[in-house]
């Protein structure tokens, strides 16, 4: 579990890993050098079962979680995000499968979004690795150790951008089976302050179409310009994604959608006056324009029957 000014969500985070109901398992946890008091409440914690290991600075996500993976112990590995949490009996579920069945490498499970407001709803989007669609949470998966020790941690290209789970799961699902466990154990809570919701980096915009261009490499020739080291083509792949200013406005479009989505209207006109200043003028960027105003009004005209209710049921009272 890295944790990350997460000083809000890692009681909770934390609970719920201690209250599992499979109780043979280790819990290490990273504070990233945090800037609230998520290490003072990780260090509260008096539990044999946890394991501290904190960044006297900031490294990032990736590294702290690959530091996390080398100095497990257990035969099984799982993840968690220090604002999410899981089921009880998630753990149990997980490696119930693992003892099922012996060629299984990976295993997920499917999973609720959190919206920034609170609210609670059943994910139906599909995590997609080749030829299959898994619904499961990156965040939610479990491996054998085995599976580390041939594929490793996640790839330090993508370093406090985007994208990274995914190209590790589909290096993992191309050597090994895995499955998602159809029933939903996991919490991704939606963090507007989450590097998935963070544009100050525009390249974060592109890493999925990164992603997706070295997975058709893999599909094609066994291998990509990762696993080569060819970094300069990618970054030349990069450049000219981000020199294409519709197609960068249409980016933006689809995160502005998103973020309305989850109700986070502050986030979506951030996404949408970027897409206007790059592409004014297209179809697309009006729909999406709509879809915001629609959305927005709905949920004023709501806020405002329900301030009404209030109001007339406190009169009659």
């Amino acid at each position: 579990m890295p944790v990350y000014n997460c000083e809000l969500f890692i009681n909770k985070a934390i609970g719920s890993i201690l209250s599992q109901t499979y109780p043979h398992f280790e819990l290490l946890i990273a504070d990233d050098g945090s800037t609230d008091r998520s290490r003072e409440i990780i260090d509260s914690y008096n539990d044999s079962r946890i394991s501290t290991f904190h960044n006297a600075i900031n490294i990032g996500n990736i590294r702290t979680r690959n530091k996390l993976f080398s100095l497990s112990k257990g035969e099984l590995i799982a993840v968690q995000d220090g604002d999410d949490w899981s089921e009880i009996n998630r753990i149990e579920k997980q490696v119930e499968a693992f003892l099922k069945d012996e060629e299984l490498g990976a295993c997920g499970t499917g999973f609720y979004r959190v919206r920034i407001n609170g609210e609670i709803h059943l994910s139906k989007s599909l995590h997609k690795n080749g030829s299959h669609q898994i619904n499961m949470c990156p965040a939610s998966i479990m491996i054998k150790r085995s599976v580390y020790e041939q594929i490793g941690g996640l790839n330090l290209y993508f370093d406090r951008l985007f994208a990274e789970d995914h190209y590790w799961i589909y290096r993992i699902t191309e050597e090994y089976k895995a499955i998602c466990l159809p029933t939903p154990l996991y919490y991704y809570r939606q963090n507007p302050k989450s590097l998935t919701n963070d544009i100050k980096s525009v390249r974060k915009l592109v890493m999925t179409t990164v992603v997706d261009k070295l997975i058709a490499q893999r599909k094609t020739t066994g291998t990509d310009w990762l696993e080569q080291g060819e970094i300069e083509k990618i970054k030349k792949f990069e450049e000219d994604l981000l020199k294409n200013k519709r197609w960068l406005s249409n980016k933006y479009q689809i995160y502005a959608a998103v973020s309305v989505d989850n109700k986070d209207y502050r986030g979506a006109s951030r996404f949408l006056i970027k897409s206007i200043q790059l592409d004014s003028f297209s179809l697309s960027q009006l729909r999406t324009v709509f879809y915001f105003i629609r959305s927005y009004l709905k949920q004023v005209i709501a806020i405002y029957k329900r301030r009404l209710k209030s109001i007339f049921l406190t009169f009659f009272i």
